[in-house]
């Protein structure tokens, strides 16, 4: 099987990392539970409107970035069973996402990075992923990771966590080949 993850916050927890910095700036308090839509704009100062993707672009953001409870044991545990896991994401500044990756014992080396905008371009089994339009346009099943920002947005394979996305790929691979 091939299992594709999404990196930020599937397996990379962006969001605070991201949020602090633009309250630091701006002298905000936006918290990461306040971010209800996909496009973070919505939710910041008007003046800062334009200035909120430039945190992304910058290396620092994601150095400082911590996983998500859960998601090395999970990648670690389809890897244990044969698996191929590679991760996706569209954007990569100075190539931070491999980085980050290796830092965090994802990936030992970049073969199983790939830095795409679409996703449906890539055959996967699997792809695990908080972006609705990425899970929707999946060339393999998707399934959303639960973050604030995709709660509006229903979908049959929603995880809460990385014990929610294993119960849910075995649950789908045992019911494929009639094992139970």
């Amino acid at each position: 099987m091939i299992i594709a993850s999404d990196i930020d916050d599937t397996i990379l927890n962006l969001i605070p990392c991201w949020i602090k910095a633009y309250n630091r700036e701006f002298g905000d308090n936006l918290k990461p539970k306040d971010i209800t839509d996909w496009n973070i704009a919505k939710f910041v100062l008007p003046e800062a409107k334009e200035e909120i993707f430039k945190y992304i672009e910058a290396e620092d953001i994601f150095e400082n970035a911590k996983p998500i409870e859960g998601a090395l044991k999970g990648i670690n545990y389809f890897k244990s069973l044969g698996h191929r896991v590679i991760f996706i994401s569209a954007n990569n500044p100075f190539n931070v996402k491999q980085k980050w990756l290796k830092k965090h014992k994802f990936i030992d080396d970049d073969k199983d990075f790939v830095q795409a905008y679409d996703k449906s371009l890539i055959m996967t089994d699997y792809l695990i992923d908080d972006k609705p339009d990425n899970i929707v346009n999946a060339r393999g099943v998707g399934i959303l990771y639960s973050q604030p920002h995709n709660q509006r947005f229903e979908w049959k394979y929603r995880a809460n966590n990385w014990e929610e996305v294993v119960q849910i790929i075995e649950g789908l691979e045992k019911d494929k080949y009639g094992n139970s």
